[in-house]
């Protein structure tokens, strides 16, 4: 049956690849869109700004991370063992210092645990932190990007190259399927073509 041993292979590493997505992201199984911020880079935010971390813990929209499915199967083993796991919060994650960056929102597309796709917000440019509790993020006023972007001596809310990969890696486990199964034809006409029964 060593036909069918590339299929296998392949067939093994891409079902490896779905559990790790699966049980290691958030992403649910249905089809759903969910919102996200794309880091675009570090900027320097001028005074006359204001105290961007101050400014977003005051008007931010503060979004809690979301649990990947591993970390909701341990946190419920966990409970029934009795050690019920202690839900962070922002006051205390905020003793964690991290620095405001300048992201895209956008809302990213994904069916059964893998990304297919993402379409940006209204205003997607928006300052934000992200630590182990969540992302807190806020857009700023035209004219207080303006600012920004001088403080920076360039457009801060273009990348040079922007991770779109990590809203279409699901596409190559679609054509790793594609692969698999030409992988299995393959194998099958060889086997056919062995007992002779071509047609």
């Amino acid at each position: 049956m060593g036909h069918f041993l590339p299929f296998r292979l392949v067939t093994g590493v891409l079902v490896l690849i779905w559990i790790a997505a699966l049980l290691g992201t958030a992403r649910p199984i249905v089809l759903m869109s969910s919102p996200t911020i794309d880091y675009i880079g570090e900027a320097k935010v001028p005074p006359e700004v204001g105290d961007m971390t101050k400014l977003l813990d005051d008007y931010g929209v503060h979004t809690p991370r979301p649990h990947t499915k591993f970390e909701i199967m341990l946190a419920a083993a966990n409970t029934v063992l009795g050690h019920p796991p202690r839900a962070d919060t922002w006051e205390e994650m905020t003793k964690i210092k991290a620095t405001p960056a300048v992201g895209n929102a956008v809302r990213e597309w994904s069916f059964l645990g893998l990304p297919f796709g993402w379409v940006s917000e209204e205003d997607p440019a928006v300052m934000f932190v992200r630590n182990d509790w969540g992302i807190v993020y806020t857009g700023l006023k035209p004219g207080a990007w303006e600012m920004v972007n001088k403080a920076n001596g360039r457009d801060v809310t273009k990348a040079a190259l922007y991770p779109f990969w990590t809203h279409t890696w699901g596409w190559l486990m679609v054509l790793g399927g594609l692969f698999a199964g030409w992988l299995w034809n393959r194998g099958n006409a060889r086997r056919r073509e062995e007992l002779g029964l071509i047609d």
